[in-house]
């Protein structure tokens, strides 16, 4: 195997989101840990950007990532405003801008997620309620991982800890 056909776009891609997140664990573990929570929209979308080089844009697709988007933001902002969905919980400042109390990178935070965890789960089975089972169960794998984090780093807070 030539050095040239490890070049890919994929792989490229591949390379940058771990170079962004190793060196943000590093960072907040080791260094600056404010800088480096800071510059987390900026990792959200850049991981969105290599996402849309790297996915085939046609319409259903585009589509599909409007509806990531809409249907995200809509159960945050019902889970945010009335604590039902998720329970009471309420997003701090380290995401980024705002739409009625919800940050607008979860939205692009749920395309991301939705996205990779249905890459994921087609090398698993082809199929369909299966994929989705897999794909859910990752979801809530990185929500059992991230929900300890998420206060300390200015995410979201749960009522009640």
């Amino acid at each position: 195997m030539n050095r040239l056909s490890l070049l890919t776009k994929q792989n490229i891609a591949i390379g940058l989101i771990w170079l962004f997140h190793v060196s943000g664990i590093m960072g907040i573990i080791y260094s600056d840990a404010t800088w480096f929570v800071k510059a987390t929209p900026l990792n959200l979308l850049l991981s969105f950007a290599l996402l849309l080089i790297n996915t085939h844009l046609n319409r259903k697709t585009l589509l599909m990532l409007l509806l990531c988007f809409v249907v995200g933001m809509t159960a945050e902002i019902i889970g945010v405003k009335f604590g039902f969905l998720f329970g009471n919980y309420a997003y701090g400042d380290a995401l980024g801008y705002k739409v009625l109390d919800v940050p607008l990178m979860i939205g692009v935070n749920w395309c991301i997620l939705v996205f990779i965890t249905g890459f994921i789960a087609q090398f698993f089975s082809n199929n369909l309620w299966l994929r989705v089972l897999i794909g859910v169960s990752l979801m809530l794998f990185l929500d059992l991982v991230m929900e300890p984090i998420a206060p300390k780093l200015d995410f979201w807070t749960f009522e009640g800890g």
